[in-house]
């Protein structure tokens, strides 16, 4: 776990000085939608330091549940570093923790990991033009198996 970092939007973990000392403590990588070379080079260092990574590729909790569209960063930073990818499904998190909420509600979380697939495989199974949108798209496909 010393080597697992988490991706965290800047605008939600940096509003609060106790969200700031959380995330540094739980080793926060701050993503900036607006500045993605900034925080695909944060991820990409982690990533060479053979560190771990969780990365939320929705960017948000699904109001709903449904499985969402991938944001391009899980697309253009696996194209740039070849590392295995696990693909994971979180379900409950949007009833355990609702959109806007602040208060955890109890109610269980069921995690389902799938096997690691490598940069190559995940550019040969995804459809699109460019290889960031390959991956993406493959690393949805693979998560919504696991649905």
């Amino acid at each position: 776990m010393r080597k697992t970092y988490w991706a965290g939007l800047t605008r939600i973990v940096s509003t609060k000085l106790w969200r700031r000392i959380c995330a540094r403590l739980v080793r926060v990588i701050l993503v900036e939608p607006e500045r993605p070379a900034s925080s695909l080079a944060a991820a990409t260092a982690v990533l060479q330091s053979r560190g771990s990574l969780i990365w939320f590729p929705e960017g948000k909790v699904s109001p709903t549940g449904e499985l969402q569209a991938f944001k391009p960063g899980i697309g253009l930073l696996l194209e740039h570093i070849d590392v295995p990818v696990a693909p994971v499904y979180i379900e409950g998190a949007n009833r355990a923790l609702p959109l806007g909420e602040w208060r955890i509600h109890l109610h269980p979380i069921q995690i389902r990991i799938g096997k690691p697939l490598s940069r190559d495989s995940l550019i040969r199974l995804g459809e699109g033009v460019r290889t960031r949108d390959r991956i993406a798209n493959a690393v949805h496909d693979e998560v919504k198996k696991l649905e």
